[in-house]
């Protein structure tokens, strides 16, 4: 059994290098995922490319946090 199934996990950073590394890590084994990242071109490119939801964030500024926990409490 994957050791994240049933778990839901957010990636910050998400759009290159590490972010989009563990992002592909956690969806291999099972969770379900979302992608932030301040550079939404591309953040929303990898989303795509991986059959996965995007939302901006830049994990300097509170308000896109609230925003965040909000639409997934």
């Amino acid at each position: 059994m994957p050791r994240l199934l049933h778990k839901f996990c957010i990636v910050t950073g998400a759009a290159r290098g590490i972010g989009a590394a563990i992002a592909q890590a956690f969806l291999e084994e099972g969770a379900r995922v979302l992608l932030t990242d301040k550079d939404v071109p591309n953040g929303q490119k990898r989303a795509d490319e991986l059959g996965v939801d995007f939302r901006e964030l830049d994990v300097s500024r509170e308000d896109h946090w609230q925003a965040l926990a909000q639409a997934h409490p």
